[in-house]
This record gives structure tokens, sequence and C-alpha cells, in this order.
């Protein structure tokens, strides 16, 4: 559910960027802060914003939700789970051909006391992030400006969406 996605458009890389974002923080997200600064003082050539969703559970209300996991007591309001910390990374950038690369991707908390406390399913940001994507990528089919998109892309070091320049760049944890 958290896949990363790379999509090919005929955007300005920045307003690509803001697009995208702007349907992340309509899903819940919160801007997480200021990775375009970042990366404009890098002069990579990449945009890039970084917004983030959910909280840490803790020790109780982790074990009460291990405890509750498969039952129906997890319908009750109060007991429902916690989304896990997730940061989501939106960059974007000029092809040579004159097209705008855009990738958006997720990344779970890799906490270890988070892990091994809360019990969170690390797919519970997915439905919010999928229908952020989903919501930018009809917006750029209505406009007229998306060429397509692809699964799985291949990300360069110097991204700032890839795991480890992502966390250098906003000390994400």
């Amino acid at each position: 559910m958290l896949r990363t996605h790379r999509l090919i458009l005929r955007a300005v890389p920045e307003d690509a960027v803001q697009v995208v974002v702007g349907y992340l923080l309509a899903q819940g997200f919160t801007v997480y802060d200021d990775m375009d600064a970042a990366v404009r003082r890098e002069e990579s050539g990449w945009v890039a914003t970084a917004v983030h969703i959910g909280e840490h559970s803790g020790f109780v209300r982790g074990m009460v939700n291990g405890l509750i996991e498969e039952t129906g007591l997890m319908l009750i309001p109060g007991l429902k789970r916690n989304i896990p910390p997730t940061l989501v990374v939106t960059a974007a950038r000029w092809l040579p051909d004159g097209t705008c690369e855009l990738l958006v991707c997720a990344l779970p908390s890799l906490d270890f006391k988070r892990i091994l406390i809360d019990h969170d399913d690390d797919s519970l940001a997915g439905p919010r992030y999928q229908a952020a994507v989903q919501g930018a990528i009809a917006a750029f089919q209505a406009a007229g400006t998306f060429i397509g998109d692809h699964w799985f892309p291949k990300l360069e070091p110097d991204c700032p969406a890839t795991p480890k320049r992502a966390r250098e760049l906003t000390g994400w944890r």
C-alpha cells in the first residue's frame, strides 16, 4: 500500500509537488520540517516537500491493540488503532526532454522502540496515501499534463525521495 510512485508530467516541478502535497494535506498529513530549503541549498535540481501523519501508540495502547487485534472490539472508536508515524516525500525535477519527473515515496518510522511497543500496522497510512496520490493523478489527467505512472522506480542516490536521503535531510527515524 505504501509503494513509491513515479509520475511523468508536462508540468513545472514546483507546481507538481504542490498539487500532490495539497492532496496529502487534505488526507490529514501535515508538513514536516523544511525539506524544501535543505534541498535548495544543495542545488541538486530537485524540489521536495515532506509531510507526515501518525503518532506513537505508547506501551499500554500498543499492548491493548495487540490483544484485541483480531476481535470485534477493534470497532470501538476508543480502541481504534493509531496510524503509525509515516513520512511522505514528494520530489520533482526537470528531465532532459522538458517533462517533469515526480516521485512520491512513503517511509514508515523505523524507530525500534515504536516497532516493539506500538504493535501498529505500518500500512494503516496506506489508504490516505493512495487516495492522495490517486487524487493528484486524476487532477493531472484532467489538466492534460499527465503522461505516465511507473511503479517501483529505480531511485537515484541523490534523490530526496530515497529513504536514506529523506532521513538525512529531515532527521526522520
